[in-house]
């Protein structure tokens, strides 16, 4: 003995009682998948995966895996269809029930095929001895990797699965990538030489807030309903899709769900807004583009290519399964653009009491943007924006009506750039109030923005009422670097001057 020392090493334990687990060699029956691995690994490149990343992460996994063990010692499950000669023992593979029928010694009547019904079913040898079935039930993962083509039942039906296979999509979560993914495109190769899906979605999975899988037995785990019970199955769904992207984990956070609440009440307050003030002025649904063109102010036009920019965007990204990508820019649309900037600039013009052009083109940005919103968004909270839609759409439901499509001539990027850049500048003015310990609701005389900038000049100019309206100044002045540098002149007690 050169030397004795204790070191720490991981250890298997049973999940349920928490027994130390103990790895016994036994004799088992394989299938031989390693003199195929190359050609399941080609057949792989006709698979779409997403993430891409996970595509390589399956190939090195499909590398690395020995030959297929397909014999479990349990007291129930799917045989293990091996019957074995007492005399000689010669082995025979039973295909079909019919081919059991007609070899059994007796005759019999099948009901159940599992274990232990199939067990006292005896065979009869060549030798003239009798065959008796090995004890082993199948992995069931060789059970569900049948599952593209036993789901169509195939083979003794093959219309369905002529018409289906390969499947066009399947996701699991990525503890799958060697497990699920790959016992079907495994068990897919041995029988038709091909792969089972087109496309396959790798998921994240749900965890605690500190990163920890949830256990019943930890005391962390957070019920679904108990998520539903308090914010309902809108937001719970929205936060799934939007904290985090599709094939990460998802840390639940209860704050981060509020968030989600908060935007949704949003919306929906500016429902109620808008459809209080539309119903009091009789205003149409159905007022088309055409009838309010000329009245359109130029945030109007902002508002109309903001959201037909943000659904050309997100039809994009909803065939590329980024989900993330889908909800973020609507949570940002609703709470940003949508609520603290068009609501502010157009809530006076709701007040008109006269039957005025100019409140008309207001209602109907405000009409068009929870018309598309509510499609928009149908997929993902489907409660909420099937009672907009049926109640400003009158239509029967908003899952039988088309997903919307985007009008490329609404879109004016230049447009979006300069309404930007006007938020900047209000922005930087609230910043520089802060500085002068001035509350964003007192005005003050004047602000100077000192720029030599052309898209800057041009967005004071062509939104200077916004600006004068949103940061309550009476009076602005464009002049150098606006972001970086703001001069701001305030009415405070002494009308001090302000550097930011």
């Amino acid at each position: 003995l050169i030397k004795f020392v204790e070191i720490e090493h991981k250890y298997p334990f049973c999940w349920r009682c928490g027994s130390p687990l103990i790895f016994l060699a036994t004799k088992q029956w394989f299938l031989r998948v390693s003199k195929i691995k190359d050609e399941i690994i080609r057949e792989n490149e006709k698979v779409e995966w997403i993430p891409d990343w996970a595509a390589k992460r399956y190939v090195n996994g499909v590398e690395n895996v020995g030959d297929w063990c397909v014999s479990r010692q349990r007291y129930w499950g799917v045989p293990l269809p091996v019957w074995v000669c007492e005399k000689c023992e010669k082995k025979t593979v039973i295909g079909s029930i019919k081919e059991l029928k007609e070899k059994s010694v007796e005759k019999i009547e099948i009901n159940d095929l599992h274990r232990p019904s199939i067990d006292p079913i005896k065979l009869r040898c060549e030798c003239g001895g009798i065959m008796k079935r090995v004890d082993d039930v199948l992995d069931v993962w060789l059970d569900s990797g049948s599952a593209p083509w036993a789901s169509l039942g195939y083979p003794m039906k093959k219309e369905l699965f002529e018409k289906l296979f390969p499947a066009d999509f399947v996701v699991e979560g990525h503890d799958q990538i060697t497990k699920w993914f790959y016992s079907q495109q495994a068990a897919s190769v041995i029988t038709f030489d091909t792969v089972p899906y087109k496309k396959v979605q790798m998921h994240g999975f749900t965890l605690d807030e500190k990163g920890e899988a949830m256990h019943k037995t930890k005391g962390n785990a957070i019920p679904p309903e108990e998520i539903i019970k308090k914010y309902g199955r809108d937001t719970f769904r929205f936060y799934l899709l939007w904290a985090a992207a599709s094939w990460e984990d998802i840390r639940v956070s209860w704050e981060k769900i509020q968030s989600v609440d908060r935007m949704l009440k949003i919306l929906w307050n500016i429902y109620k807004f808008s459809t209080t003030y539309m119903s009091l002025d009789n205003f149409d649904p159905e007022t088309r583009y055409s009838d309010v063109e000329e009245y359109l102010r130029i945030e109007d036009r902002w508002m109309l290519s903001k959201i037909n920019s943000l659904t050309k965007d997100i039809s994009e990204v909803w065939d590329m399964f980024y989900f993330h990508k889908v909800t973020r820019p609507i949570y940002d649309f609703i709470v940003d653009d949508f609520s603290r900037w068009y609501i502010k600039l157009v809530r006076s013009r709701t007040w008109i009491e006269k039957d005025d052009p100019d409140k008309k083109a207001a209602y109907f940005v405000l009409c068009y943007v929870l018309k598309k919103l509510s499609r928009l968004m149908a997929p993902i909270t489907p409660y909420i924006s099937e009672h907009i839609f049926v109640n400003i759409e009158n239509g029967e439901s908003v899952h039988l009506a088309d997903y919307p499509g985007h009008d490329e001539s609404l879109i004016d990027l230049g447009l979006n750039e300069q309404m930007d850049i006007t938020r900047k500048i209000v922005e930087n003015v609230a910043f520089a109030r802060q500085k002068a310990g001035l509350k964003l609701r007192w005005p003050v005389s004047e602000i100077i923005i000192d720029s030599e900038d052309k898209k800057i000049r041009k967005a004071i100019e062509k939104f200077s009422p916004d600006i004068v309206l949103c940061s309550h100044v009476h009076e602005a002045e464009g002049l150098e670097e606006m972001i970086g540098k703001t001069k701001v002149i305030n009415v405070g007690r002494k009308g001090k001057l302000i550097e930011v």
